[in-house]
């Protein structure tokens, strides 16, 4: 159980991680445009 709480953030911060990076390129890439 604790493994499967352990996983399940990881993957949430994970995901949080790759959207504010996505948010990121696509704010710089607009400030580019």
């Amino acid at each position: 159980m604790l493994l499967l709480a352990r996983s399940t953030s990881f993957v949430i911060v994970l995901l949080l991680a790759t959207s504010s990076e996505l948010l990121c390129t696509n704010a710089n890439a607009l400030h580019v445009l």
